[in-house]
């Protein structure tokens, strides 16, 4: 984390863990409510 000389820099960095934590989060919950990536890619899981 030394390259992040600027403050500048920081939102972007907190942002981007953060949209990483909530796609992983919901990833997470999709397949421990036992769908697959295919229903996702079929777009079933909306349907519910």
């Amino acid at each position: 984390m030394k390259e992040l000389r600027h403050r500048a820099e920081w939102p972007l960095v907190i942002l981007g863990l953060v949209l990483t934590a909530v796609v992983a989060a919901l990833a997470i919950a999709m397949l421990a409510n036992g769908d697959t990536p295919d229903e996702w890619a079929m777009g079933s899981c909306w349907d519910s």
